[in-house]
């Protein structure tokens, strides 16, 4: 991420993530215009790499989030709907 004095910074934490997973749901809505929260949802987390054994857990949230494969689920030209509740965008909900 951007720094002053022309450096970049790591940095982590939910701020961050909120900004990037805004991004992305923006980008959902661009791709398929007709989805509604509950398909976004179902979306970034079918589309999430799992970081912990569990499906969920209080450090990692649902994972990673997957942009390419969450707009690949969001495509309305798909087979896989995600407005219609199919088991790809319903896999993990």
């Amino acid at each position: 991420m951007p720094a002053p004095d022309n450096n970049y910074q790591l940095t982590t934490g939910t701020s961050v993530a909120a900004a990037e997973v805004s991004g992305i749901v923006a980008l959902l809505l661009e791709r398929n215009p007709k989805l509604k929260p509950a398909d976004i949802r179902r979306i970034l987390t079918a589309s999430a790499k799992w970081l912990s054994p569990g499906e969920r857990d209080d450090n990692f949230g649902s994972g990673l989030i997957g942009p390419l494969k969450a707009l690949q689920l969001a495509d309305p030209h798909t087979a896989a709907d995600p407005t219609a509740g199919t088991e790809a965008a319903a896999a993990v909900g």
